[in-house]
């Protein structure tokens, strides 16, 4: 009885959608870890796939190298980011933007994310290779859209 309870559960959890970290391909190969804010300081490029994901599903066209400097002094800038990454609904009006501020590390257990502004907010994972990496989702979660920016 009790095995059938978990297996309808386990289930129910993935046709409910709420998966999005475990099944989204643009994330996968990055692990939790937990970091200082020393250890994350340093330039971030843009992935290729993340810039082939915005040709495809945000119609991004002539794509600039996009980078997030992350300081020791708790300031960020973040350069020719697409505009969907602040976009709450995720709306691609194939534009860039750049913007400096205050960013926040955030702990928990054993992982780590990132604020860097009230609507940019990422997870901290490192891939295969040890390379520290920003993981974005792009909108909702269950859509499996995101992007990626590593350490240089």
């Amino acid at each position: 009885m009790y095995r059938s309870w978990v297996l309808q559960a386990a289930f129910l959890f993935i046709l409910s959608g709420c998966h999005a970290y475990l099944f989204c391909s643009w994330n996968l190969g990055y692990s939790d870890r937990v970091f200082s804010n020393s250890q994350i300081t340093g330039t971030y490029a843009l992935t290729s796939y993340s810039k082939k994901m915005m040709e495809y599903e945000g119609k991004y066209e002539h794509i600039p190298n996009s980078t997030i400097q992350i300081n020791a002094d708790s300031t960020y800038t973040i350069a020719n980011a697409p505009d969907w990454l602040a976009d709450s609904l995720a709306e691609s009006h194939r534009r860039y933007f750049t913007k400096t501020g205050k960013w926040q590390l955030n702990c928990y257990g054993s992982s780590c994310s990132i604020q860097l502004s009230d609507k940019i907010n990422g997870a901290i994972r490192v891939n295969k290779k040890g390379r520290t990496a920003l993981l974005f989702n792009i909108g909702d979660p269950d859509s499996c859209q995101g992007m990626v920016y590593e350490k240089q």
